[in-house]
């Protein structure tokens, strides 16, 4: 995948903690000027390491809720909605507003939820499908920018993710897809490898799964705006 060392990756809402269980990401000297107070400059490879992040927190954030630790909860939520923040900085004009706003829910929420406030399971649900589907928006835009620029690796790891995350936000959002959908799906995430190696693919079948993603993806923010 190619670097992109000028990308300024705002990371300001993110304690050092946050990325405790992370390998480190390589920070790339720039002048004061150009980059914001308390942030760090991330290559486009090592963000990629981090796209499950918001997915694996707000799964665990689910679960200590469940559990009745309201504090662990809202850590694991306030996380998750800096590393959406943190998408939106860079995020493609496509998935920048709902990104935004996916993380502004996020952060309401954690602060309910520190505060003993009533949830329930469906709203919580609810909230972290919409920030799965934003996710999956963007990576999908990405995906295609990646293949256009010739970048095959590149649009197989957001490829792989955007359909991660789509399926993600249908689990969270109580949907069942059809067989043939899954199918599809897997045969999408089943291209990545391909794609890195830059071998065993045809450009026809990832012009296809990038269509079939997209449309799925904004069937299911369609049917999750309707919920609001």
């Amino acid at each position: 995948m190619k670097s992109l060392p000028t990308a300024v990756l705002s990371l300001m809402l993110l304690s050092p903690s946050a990325f405790a269980d992370q390998p480190p990401v390589e920070k790339t000297a720039v002048s004061n000027a150009a980059v914001p107070a308390k942030s760090i400059t991330v290559h486009e490879d090592d963000w990629t390491k981090l796209m499950s992040e918001p997915q694996r927190l707000m799964t665990a954030a689910h679960e200590t809720f469940l559990g009745k630790k309201a504090d662990e909860a809202a850590a694991d939520i306030e996380k998750a909605a800096a590393y959406v923040k943190t998408a939106a900085v860079n995020a493609t004009p496509a998935a920048e507003a709902a990104l935004k706003k996916s993380a502004a829910e996020l952060t309401a929420l954690a602060v309910r939820v520190r505060n003993g406030a009533t949830i329930g399971r469906r709203e919580m649900a609810d909230s972290f499908a919409r920030a799965n589907q934003a996710m999956a928006v963007e990576y999908h835009a990405k995906a295609g920018t990646a293949i256009k620029a010739g970048d095959a690796p590149g649009a197989g790891s957001y490829l792989n993710r955007a359909v991660c995350d789509v399926e993600s936000a249908a689990k969270w959002a109580g949907r069942e897809w059809e067989a043939g959908a899954k199918v599809t799906l897997q045969a999408a995430k089943d291209l990545e490898p391909k794609l890195k190696a830059g071998a065993g693919y045809a450009v026809e079948d990832v012009s296809k799964a990038l269509t079939f993603v997209g449309e799925e993806t904004k069937k299911l923010g369609n049917y999750l705006a309707s919920k609001r």
